[in-house]
């Protein structure tokens, strides 16, 4: 009797068991449907970009606000920041930002202001930057290398800056340090990245 007893006991908690586990399993993929879900939400879209955009131009102004001066004019402030071995080989995009970046600061710009005046310049060089690691995708440390060659190539010559952040003034991509590490994630994200900032450049220029 007590050796019935025993192995209805056993065949229970079998039974119990082989319905927990099937449970479990039917439960595991509709996690994975949840992930995958909260995954495509963190992929990046033309507003998702402006957004970060404006933060990571507000990050790189500021940076810069200790290097200006109203003693100074625009060439001297360019000098300053990027020296003598990168003034014939700085980009079109790189001058146009510092430029931009000046312009701002010499006015006393608010944040509303800086972010409606100096996006399109901001943008440009992000668009600078992803087509450098684009066509440069073998070399491991394109993504860094992209912000010298944005002011010049030579990165000796770039001043650090005083900002008391792990940002330097002309590391762009620690500015848009969630975008620019989202793409270098793969390949793909270099490439869905350059067409979304094709499409906000294109935005910019119809404004």
């Amino acid at each position: 009797m007590k050796s019935l007893k025993s192995f209805v006991i056993i065949a229970f908690l079998f039974i119990f068991a082989t319905a927990c586990s099937k449970s479990s399993e039917e439960v595991i993929p509709s996690k994975q449907s949840s992930l995958k879900s909260m995954s495509s939400k963190s992929e990046y879209d033309e507003e998702k970009l402006k957004i970060e955009l404006e933060n990571g131009l507000m990050s790189f102004v500021n940076s810069l606000r200790s290097e200006y001066s109203s003693e100074i004019d625009f060439a001297t402030f360019k000098l300053n920041l990027i020296g003598n071995s990168n003034l014939t080989t700085i980009t079109v995009e790189g001058n146009a930002l510092l430029e931009k970046t000046y312009q701002l600061l010499s006015e006393n710009s608010d944040e509303v202001t800086i972010k409606r005046e100096g996006l399109k310049e901001f943008a440009q060089a992000t668009l600078f930057a992803i087509k450098y690691v684009e066509n440069n995708i073998s070399d491991a440390s394109a993504f860094d290398k992209a912000w010298v060659e944005l002011f010049g190539g030579n990165e000796i010559s770039l001043k650090d800056g005083s900002l008391k952040k792990p940002c330097k003034w002309y590391q762009v991509g620690c500015h848009l340090s969630n975008f620019w590490g989202w793409l270098g994630r793969n390949k793909e994200n270099v490439i869905k990245g350059l067409e979304i900032a094709l499409k906000v450049i294109e935005f910019f220029l119809k404004k």
